[in-house]
């Protein structure tokens, strides 16, 4: 026959398992950025000039990056007019802030593709794109 497992035992056992699972679920609630917000409200086509635009505003902020952690910007007219802003963490060094909105600005339009209303969080930092003001 089997051996028999004591109390205390099964008590070790359960006590593994509880603890195993619970590493797998924080695992999953502190996954690595990015996070993303999108309206999926409003939507752009690939010609439109609110694409251009967007992407005249992103080439823009990754240039400011360098030397500024705080930014928010506009362009273009009435319904292509597209506003951005981005900030990080106060303690991030330019260099690192610089990387950060490139890769924000990457990866935006890659998490939401052709809507108007757009958040990405990175681990330094937080880029939003709209066609509304804030």
């Amino acid at each position: 026959m089997g051996k028999k497992i004591s109390g205390s035992a099964k008590s070790i056992q359960l006590l593994l398992l509880l603890c195993f699972s619970l590493s797998n679920f924080l695992d999953l609630a502190y996954a690595d950025p990015p996070y993303k917000s999108c309206s999926n409200n409003s939507s752009y086509s690939d010609n439109s000039p609110f694409k251009n635009n967007l992407e005249i505003l992103m080439s823009y902020l990754r240039s400011n990056a360098s030397v500024s952690k705080l930014y928010n910007t506009s362009t273009g007219n009435d319904l292509d007019r597209i506003y951005a802003q981005y900030m990080c963490l106060n303690y991030a060094a330019h260099d690192e802030c610089s990387t950060c909105i490139k890769v924000a600005s990457q990866t935006i339009t890659r998490l939401c593709p052709g809507d108007k209303e757009e958040v990405v969080w990175e681990e330094l930092c937080q880029l939003r794109c709209s066609s509304q003001n804030c």
